[in-house]
């Protein structure tokens, strides 16, 4: 019997395989819905959008004679190439990383195998639950149409880690092992070392819990050699060439990055984006945000495993349950003294979380069937918050500029009174100009009288600081958000 044929047998899982499809079309319909966010989305949009116009697939520009030295380039080749089909859009550039979740949902189905003491299709419920989780979880939903890195991250740190259990918990060989060391070249490509240490380091606490026996379990399951030759042919050409071109790249890259990031207070070595001072510990409180609200069910759910009715099958994945564990407290633990930190940081956790929230919460809907219905109303709930935010919250739209350039017209003088936002420079495509000051841009214009208009834009507060004069010779065109835009 084929999976799909266990499912149609089964009204509640073909209820949450419904809705698994429906949330996911959902995502996909919401990717061009609404203009880049914040600064992150249009800085990375706008560095896709230089590859693809200088044609340069090696080093990332911030503009001209400015290299980007503190990103790896999978995701600006992927939107360079997503955008070289579809267009120079908000779907275009949401699509790689709505792929790249659909991936690592994907590997959810390839983790679990039958237990003894589960009923036949249990395994394939459990993956359904954990993919329900994994994109009903605000944290994932919205993720998946986020133009970042992270996800890429997560993907190859959960192949890694999906090959890796897959390759010892199995007697027989199989091709997982090379997913090992693929996932590892994506991670590499994707953010760079930190894959490796998030992966390493929590393969050494589930290796810690039994040194003797998971060790020698680790060298014989994995072909070592010939799996770290494979990760660095597909990872490292493009290290070396990014050095080449732009010497200094990989002290920038590694060093700074890696480790002043994180334990420098206000690191000044960002060549793109500030740092984020956070308090010590920050990291714990966003994973808490990011497992919500499914992480309130493991109260009811050791609860009811620690009397007993459920407790005998709890122990037959305590093996699986570590792992898992280990999964999820490698980036809190590494985290935890770092300071430059961002919500984003916990998302490579999110696979491992969703698939022990899968077991915990399998066991509760085989203690009571009240649990099932519960689940199907429950998943859909925070979607709801995610789509209120988006669509409603002001602050979110009004911090980006394509709103207001609908009011500017293409090829005729721009001009930013401070640094132009990046949602500016990718919706302008990089034709807008910066400026000190409206005095300055005066001046410079006397000198040299343009025979177009001339739109300048400037926050709120320069508004305010203009004299009566410059206010009546350059007249208001609209103001939106904190950004006032006026022509001349």
């Amino acid at each position: 019997m084929t999976r799909w044929d266990a499912m149609k047998k089964d009204s509640f899982t073909l209820a949450l395989f419904v809705l698994l499809v429906a949330i996911v079309f959902a995502r996909l319909a919401l990717l061009n819905q609404y203009p880049l966010i914040g600064t992150t989305e249009p800085r990375y949009a706008e560095l896709a959008r230089q590859m693809l116009v200088r044609d340069d697939w090696v080093t990332l520009w911030v503009s001209d004679g400015v290299p980007l030295w503190g990103k790896p380039p999978l995701l600006f080749w992927l939107d360079a190439m997503s955008m070289m089909v579809l267009g120079v859009n908000e779907f275009a550039l949401r699509l790689p990383t709505f792929i790249a979740s659909l991936l690592t949902i994907g590997l959810l189905w390839f983790w679990s195998k039958p237990y003894p003491a589960w009923p036949a299709g249990q395994s394939m419920l459990s993956a359904l639950i954990a993919s329900l989780i994994y994109i009903s979880t605000p944290f994932g939903f919205f993720a998946a149409g986020f133009v970042a890195t992270d996800i890429f991250l997560t993907l190859g740190l959960t192949l890694s880690m999906v090959g890796f259990w897959r390759a010892v918990d199995c007697e027989k060989t199989n091709v997982w092992h090379w997913g090992f060391f693929v996932g590892m070249a994506i991670g590499l490509l994707a953010k760079g070392p930190l894959a490796l240490v998030l992966l390493g380091f929590a393969l050494f606490l589930w290796m810690m819990i039994s040194p003797k026996a998971r060790l020698t379990l680790i060298w014989q399951r994995l072909p070592w050699l010939r799996g770290l030759l494979l990760m660095a042919l597909i990872a490292f050409p493009w290290y070396i060439w990014a050095e080449i071109r732009t010497p200094g790249f990989l002290y920038h890259f590694i060093i700074g990055e890696h480790f002043e990031r994180f334990f420098v207070k206000d690191w000044a070595g960002g060549r793109f984006a500030a740092s984020h001072g956070e308090p010590l510990g920050m990291i714990w409180w966003f994973a808490i945000e990011s497992f919500m609200p499914w992480l309130l069910l493991t109260v009811p759910a050791i609860y009811f495993a620690w009397r007993g009715k459920t407790f005998t099958a709890f122990k037959n994945i305590s093996s699986e349950a570590q792992y898992l564990l280990c999964w999820i407290f490698s980036p809190l633990l590494l985290f935890t003294p770092a300071r430059n930190i961002l919500e984003a940081y916990m998302l490579p956790a999110l696979p491992a979380f969703t698939l022990l929230m899968s077991h915990l919460v399998l066991r509760l809907i085989r203690r009571n069937c009240v649990w099932r219905w519960s689940l199907l109303f429950a998943a859909p709930a925070p979607l709801v918050v995610v789509i209120v935010v988006i669509f409603f919250n002001p602050v979110l739209d009004k911090q980006s500029q394509k709103h207001l350039l609908q009011n500017w017209a293409p090829g005729t003088p721009l001009v930013y009174i401070g640094k132009v936002p990046p949602s500016a420079a990718f919706y302008t495509n990089n034709q807008a100009i910066d400026s000190p000051s409206l005095t300055e841009l005066e001046t410079e214009l006397q000198a040299k009288p343009l025979q177009k208009p001339t739109t300048v834009v400037m926050h709120q507060t320069a508004f305010n600081d203009m004299t009566a004069r410059q206010k009546t010779q350059w007249p208001i065109v609209e103001t939106y958000g904190e950004y006032v835009m006026l022509r001349k």
